[in-house]
């Protein structure tokens, strides 16, 4: 039961991560992609 409710906990707290990382990294390629346009513009 303890072992159970270990795993869940970290499934809890692993699942964000495995969840967010695309949103970040398109953000992240996006501001890079934002940046490049800029800095070639002026």
């Amino acid at each position: 039961m303890l072992y159970k409710k270990e795993t869940a906990r970290k499934r809890a707290v692993t699942s964000p991560f495995i969840f967010y990382p695309p949103i970040i990294v398109s953000f992240y390629a996006a501001a890079l992609n934002f940046q490049v346009i800029v800095y070639r513009n002026q």
